[in-house]
């Protein structure tokens, strides 16, 4: 298991000036963590710009929020959430098409 933020570019061409970033939020929506990256996706690639931090004070429910955005502007991604930092979830960002 690891706790590295995937960004995976299968077919969407060479992806440049994307920014990821991953948020950890408590169940009432604080956040306790945020963390961005800029990157270039290149196609049929797979990167692990960002390891998420899990720092005290986290709820025992607590979410991941991604974005992957270009410009400024928000690109499609699947993002998930987790009951506890010992799930099994690999959290990851999909460049489109």
């Amino acid at each position: 298991m690891s706790d590295a933020v995937e960004v995976v570019n299968y077919s969407a061409g060479n992806a440049t000036g994307l920014v990821a970033e991953a948020e950890i939020l408590n169940m009432d929506g604080s956040r306790k963590w945020t963390k961005s990256v800029p990157l270039d996706a290149k196609e049929d690639s797979v990167q692990s710009p960002i390891q998420l931090e899990y720092p005290s004070g986290l709820t025992a429910v607590h979410f991941i929020r991604l974005k992957l955005t270009r410009g400024g502007q928000a690109v499609p991604t699947t993002s998930t959430s987790e009951a506890s930092k010992n799930t099994t979830s690999k959290p990851s960002a999909i460049c489109p098409k």
